[in-house]
Order: structure tokens, then C-alpha cells, then sequence
């Protein structure tokens, strides 16, 4: 599935190599579900951090 950012095709892209062919290794996985989640890591800073800047300018 994929929400309205695009999240669903990049997660799927960590699975499916360049030639279309869908990997299905543990190794394989793994490093997907790594990336899927050092990408949320970073998502979610970057909401936090706007969070922040949207309350000093309300505050203001």
C-alpha cells in the first residue's frame, strides 16, 4: 500500500532490484527493513524539528 507521500514505493524499492526481480533473501530484507526505518528515523527528526520552529514562531 502507499500513502499519500510516496513512502509505499520507496519501501518497496528496497525490495526489488534494478531489473524488477523481487528479493526475497533474509539478507535482503533485513537491509531493506534498515533502511525503511533510518528513513522514518529521519522523517520523524524532521517533523520534530519543524514542530519546534512552528512553536517559536507561534510564540512570537
Amino acid at each position: 500500500s502507499q500513502n499519500r507521500d510516496g513512502e509505499g514505493e520507496l519501501i518497496e524499492s528496497l525490495f526489488v532490484d534494478d531489473s524488477g526481480r523481487r528479493h526475497d533473501s533474509s539478507s535482503n530484507v533485513s537491509k531493506g527493513l534498515a533502511e525503511a526505518c533510518k528513513f522514518a528515523c529521519n522523517d520523524a527528526k524532521y517533523v520534530n524539528e519543524r514542530a519546534r520552529n512552528d512553536i517559536v514562531l507561534l510564540s512570537r
